[in-house]
């Protein structure tokens, strides 16, 4: 038996004892069916954030848009005031991606604000889209939490995988709409709906809206409804409204992103001499991995115990996919495949344990709002857009693959693709070279758009490129959002990735056994 690739979790935080304060008061204008309530003490986890620096509550709007006394959800928010205040008036709101994460609740999330380069002369607010977790009510359902929720099965193929997932969030989508809750309220209109109720309810004339992967798409439909209140767009690893990412364009982005990485060891010269003929030892460890998964032991919930865990073809290049992400981890992806290719499974224990989304992080996987925002954003059961090519020779591979056959039981009314957005709101867009989800051509597609936009591509990131607070796309940004003018010096030297090529003493103390 094992952990299968994909956990279907979802976490929720029990709040403790909390007293709710008056309501803030609604700037002129603000939509009266939207209210935010302050809280205190914060019910949300701040870790060491000073409390005079936080403002916690909770924003009231209806779920279903026109239907002011229909049901309401309470999204939860925070405001982390400047480091040195009254230097700007125009904060910075934070959208999350997923769709479906929650970073209120983490308190690392709101140390991290905290001390952003950006909260040093601005406040920083963050709040959970609607459908996250700490929303009130959550979006649950019992097809994806305990022990359901957690896919443990012999080894399968892709496509028994993703019939298992499709199946499970088929039943999750069917027990929430039966539970009286609105599906079709659930999508980037609806956030950026939220949004802009956020905004006037917090007296803010114009802020600033920084934007990560699927919080990208809900930024721009904030610049199409409410443009005069947003001064400026961050857009990092940008999902546009064109996109079909989750569906049929899942398999060629991940291709474009690995096929990325083996070209770039080709032509960087220690590399190649490190790993000579890299992408036939792909294909060797494929073909392997098809005939016979290895086992690799790794920790389990909480780094207590140990999980055997086997990794076949679609699991190897599930972890490279999330080694794809970061900066620092899409390094690794050549020696991984050389060790493994000859036998060493030290990288790979170690991959499988510490970057993959292990048993030990406990990772949550999609949540009932990943779902229904996906479904209702991108899936057309009329007409289903053809696959996009993608590289052979990665079998199809997708983390999303399972997504068509999920949506299939979608519940609600039918899903509608947003138009392109057309803003003159000044852009700054960001994109990593090696992005296995959300590729530099999504940004292409929106800066076309955006007449005030200039679009970098970092030639050393993947997704999510602001991660890093010293890196010199956070410069960028930070130099953009004071002037508007997107400029660095940094950018004079272009980036690539320095590819790891042997093992870092960490992975070589790593004890794991494997077998």
């Amino acid at each position: 038996m094992r952990r299968g690739v994909t956990a279907l979790r979802l976490t929720l935080i029990a709040l403790g004892a909390m007293s709710v304060g008056r309501a803030a008061p609604a700037a002129a204008g603000a939509h009266a069916a939207a209210r935010f309530d302050i809280v205190s003490p914060c019910p949300f986890p701040t870790g060491s954030v000073a409390a005079e620096r936080l403002t916690c509550g909770y924003l009231e709007v209806p779920e279903t848009r026109g239907v002011e006394a229909g049901p309401r959800l309470r999204l939860p928010v925070v405001r982390i005031r400047a480091a040195e205040p009254g230097l700007h008036d125009d904060p910075v709101v934070f959208l999350h991606g997923g769709p479906g994460a929650a970073p209120l609740e983490s308190g690392r999330t709101i140390e991290r604000f905290a001390g952003h380069p950006f909260a040093a002369s601005r406040d920083i607010i963050l709040f959970n889209q609607r459908g996250s977790a700490q929303t009130e009510p959550p979006l649950r359902c019992a097809a994806l939490t305990g022990n359901a929720a957690t896919v443990i099965a012999a080894d399968v193929d892709l496509a028994a995988r993703d019939a298992r997932v499709a199946e499970m969030a088929g039943r999750c989508l069917r027990e929430v709409a039966n539970s009286g809750r609105n599906l079709s309220a659930y999508g980037a209109a609806a956030a950026a709906a939220d949004l802009r109720d956020l905004r006037e309810a917090l007296g803010v004339g114009r802020w600033n809206i920084l934007a990560v992967s699927y919080g990208t798409l809900v930024a721009l439909e904030a610049a199409r409804i409410d443009a005069p209140g947003i001064r400026s767009l961050i857009l990092d690893s940008i999902v546009s409204p064109q996109s079909d990412l989750f569906l049929s364009e899942g398999p060629r982005n991940f291709s474009l992103g690995l096929d990325r990485v083996l070209d770039s060891c080709a032509a960087d010269a220690d590399c190649k001499a490190a790993f000579p003929d890299l992408r036939g030892e792909l294909l060797r460890v494929i073909e392997e991995l098809r005939r016979k998964p290895r086992t690799v032991v790794v920790a389990g919930p909480g780094g207590e115990g140990e999980v055997p865990l086997a990794v076949n073809w679609h699991d190897f290049l599930g972890a490279i996919h999330w080694m794809l992400y970061n900066a620092q981890t899409l390094r690794l992806v050549p020696l991984l495949i050389d060790r493994t290719q000859h036998g060493d499974l030290r990288v790979l224990s170690y991959v499988m344990d510490r970057i993959y989304p292990a048993p030990r992080n406990a990772a949550p996987g999609p949540s009932p709002a990943f779902f229904a925002f996906v479904c209702r954003d991108q899936y057309t059961a009329e007409a289903p857009r053809p696959m996009a090519p993608a590289d052979p020779a990665f079998g199809g591979f997708s983390i999303v693959s399972f997504m068509a056959s999920a949506c299939a039981g979608l519940v609600g009314d039918p899903p509608v693709r947003a138009p392109p957005v057309h803003s003159g709101v000044p852009a700054l867009l960001l994109s990593g070279q090696f992005d296995p989800m959300t590729p530099a051509l999504y940004a292409r597609e929106v800066a076309a758009d955006l007449p005030n936009s200039t679009l970098v591509v970092i030639g050393d990131s993947g997704h999510s490129t602001l991660s890093d607070f010293a890196a010199c796309q956070t410069q960028l940004a930070v130099a953009f959002i004071d002037t508007l003018q997107a400029s660095a010096p940094c950018l004079a030297t272009p980036t690539r990735p320095r590819f790891l090529l042997d093992a870092t003493p960490e992975i070589r103390s790593y004890a794991a056994p494997s077998r």
